[in-house]
């Protein structure tokens, strides 16, 4: 279960990297969807 959620934010920073270094876009888009995500408390300790 552990090893499932850390994948996620992983495979993301794998795809920005594929996308070609558009890293600061990505990560700042990952880092609104994580602020989004953040309301789960369970996620959020994860």
């Amino acid at each position: 279960m552990v090893k499932k959620q850390a994948n996620p934010s992983i495979i993301k920073k794998f795809e920005s990297i594929k996308l070609g270094g558009n890293s600061l876009k990505e990560v700042f888009v990952i880092k609104q969807q994580n602020n989004k995500n953040k309301r789960d408390p369970i996620k959020d300790k994860m």
